[in-house]
C-alpha cells in the first residue's frame, strides 16, 4: 500500500502547550503587554509570524517579532529539560509505520531550529524522513504549501498522504491540498473544532494501521 503520513509537531506528537503558553506569556510581558489564555489559544496552529501582527492590533503595541520569538524559544529551551513531552501512544504508533516502511514526515509551523531541538529531545528524528518548517514555505496553515512540500519532498502524490493535525487551520490546510485528516483531540483542540477533519480520535491507541489504510483509499 503506497501512502505516507505527515504529522502537525505540537499538540500531535509532543505535549508542548504548557511550555509554549509560559514561553509566551513571559515573552509577552517582557515585551510590555500582557497575553491572555484565550488570545494564545486562538492562534493555535497559526504561524509565529501570522501572529504577531494579531497581537499588535489587539494590544495596541508594536512587537519586534524576531526578539519576541528568540526570548520565547529560549524561555522553552530552559525549561525544556528533564520534560516528558512524548504524546502518550506516539513511540508505539511510529514503531508500528517504521516496521511496515511507511513514509512519515513532519509538517510544522515552528522555527526549524526549534523543531530540531524540540525533535532531538524527544528522540523523534529518526523516525521521519521529512521536516517541513516555516522556513521552507512562503505560505503557512490554512495554505496548503507546508503539506503539499512534504509530499513532493517523500515524492507521495497529496491524495495518497494522510494528515494527522490538531488544529482547525491544520485540517483546513490539509484538505486544501487534498488529503485526507485526522483530527488529534489533545488539549486545548475539542472534538467540535476538529468536526471538519475526516476522522476524530483522542489518543494514538484510536488509530491503526488499518485505519491509515481506509482513508488513504477513499
Amino acid at each position: 500500500m503506497n501512502f505516507a503520513v505527515i504529522f502537525d509537531m505540537d499538540g500531535v506528537l509532543l505535549d508542548t502547550s504548557s511550555l509554549i503558553w509560559n514561553s509566551f506569556l513571559h515573552s509577552a510581558q517582557k515585551h510590555g503587554f500582557d497575553l491572555s489564555k484565550e488570545k494564545y489559544e486562538n492562534v493555535l496552529g497559526i504561524s509565529f509570524s501570522d501572529c504577531i501582527p494579531r497581537w499588535e492590533k489587539e494590544h495596541g503595541v508594536t512587537i519586534d517579532s524576531d526578539s519576541f520569538r528568540k526570548t520565547a524559544v529560549a524561555h522553552q529551551f530552559e525549561n525544556i529539560r528533564g520534560e516528558n513531552i512524548l504524546i502518550p501512544g506516539v513511540q508505539s504508533f511510529l514503531d508500528g509505520l517504521k516496521m511496515r516502511k511507511i513514509p512519515m514526515a513532519i509538517a510544522t509551523t515552528s522555527h526549524p531550529l526549534r523543531a530540531q531541538k524540540y525533535l532531538e529531545a524527544a528522540n523523534l528524528s529518526s523516525y521521519v524522513e521529512v521536516i517541513i518548517t516555516s522556513r521552507d514555505v512562503q505560505r503557512h496553515k490554512p495554505f496548503p504549501d507546508v503539506f503539499l512540500c512534504a509530499a513532493e519532498k517523500l515524492s507521495i502524490e497529496p491524495s495518497r498522504c494522510v494528515v494527522v493535525e490538531d488544529a482547525p487551520v491544520g485540517i483546513l490546510a490539509g484538505h486544501r491540498a487534498g488529503m485526507k485528516v485526522i483530527g488529534m483531540t489533545t488539549p486545548p483542540a475539542t472534538h467540535q473544532l476538529l468536526r471538519e477533519a475526516d476522522l476524530i480520535v483522542s489518543n494514538f491507541s484510536q488509530l491503526s494501521y488499518e485505519t491509515l489504510v481506509k482513508l488513504a483509499e477513499k
